[in-house]
């Protein structure tokens, strides 16, 4: 993955880990507004991540799904974490083989 940059600016990256990442973290310390982020989680989550892999580049998507990862462990344990997981990484991976072989958005 040659052309996938770790990182294209530290500007963008750390605001693409802020916008995704922090508000995710700060809704999953209360079981109240938890359940907006396991809503968030499972509905916009893989795309907003995606859209940080493109923008920002591979480290910043890869701390906003662990953060999301992470963020579903404080809710629900291990086993959300792990669901988390299962939902989120087989995603990544296709948005990470879409890039490195060249597909258009739109084909993909």
């Amino acid at each position: 993955m040659n052309t996938f940059p770790l990182i294209r600016s530290l500007k963008s990256a750390v605001a693409g880990t802020v916008l995704v990442a922090v508000p995710m973290l700060l809704l999953s310390f209360s079981p109240l507004t938890g359940i907006y982020a396991a809503m968030l989680f499972l509905m916009v989550y893989p795309l907003a991540v995606c859209i940080v892999g493109a923008v920002c580049g591979l480290a910043p998507m890869i701390v906003d799904a662990l953060a999301g990862i992470y963020a579903l462990g404080m809710l629900l344990g291990l086993k959300g974490a792990g669901i988390g997981a299962v939902y989120l990484l087989p995603i990544l991976a296709g948005f990470l083989l879409l890039v490195h072989f060249r597909v258009p958005f739109w084909k993909g």
